[in-house]
């Protein structure tokens, strides 16, 4: 998870800050555990985010629409995984309330899951590529300093 939040980061895309931000998510959110409002929070300061980064890079109205459905599709895609989550400790907790868990249905709930955050790294993936052609040359330059100088400020 955190592998995915860090390359969301060091793409420097204003999107993909929604994945990092997810990944605040996913652990508890900016404040604890406190459901809708947190979820909205969230959505709010990744709305934020993303509209200021596309500010400074100048985005045009094409760009600016391509980088919303990209971040609206993974935020889609992540709040999906996140609500998964619940099921699985249900199952994990029913199997291991038992005297002898079934070890190939464990196996099979935590590949399952595995296999989910997978493909929504694989998304991930394929959202930066879209990102990448849907960005010029300039402004591309300019998100990868600004993500190389984000990093080197919090020594990553």
């Amino acid at each position: 998870m955190l592998k995915i939040a860090m390359v969301a980061l060091a793409t420097g895309s204003a999107s993909l800050l929604g994945l990092g931000t997810w990944a605040v998510h996913e652990r508890g959110g900016f404040c604890g555990r406190h459901g809708g409002a947190r979820s909205e929070m969230v959505h709010k300061f990744i709305d934020f985010a993303v509209s200021e980064k596309l500010d400074e890079v100048d985005a045009t109205a094409e760009q600016r629409q391509k980088v919303q459905d990209i971040k609206d599709r993974l935020m889609k895609e992540g709040h999906a995984l996140r609500e998964g989550k619940e099921g699985l400790r249900e199952e994990l907790l029913l199997q291991l309330s038992q005297e002898n868990p079934d070890p190939a249905k464990v196996k099979g709930l935590v590949r399952e899951r595995m296999n989910a955050f997978s493909a929504f790294a694989d998304d991930a993936t394929e959202a930066l590529l879209e990102l990448h052609a849907t960005f010029t040359p300039a402004q591309r330059a300019q998100l990868l300093a600004d993500a190389r100088e984000h990093m080197a400020r919090h020594g990553r």
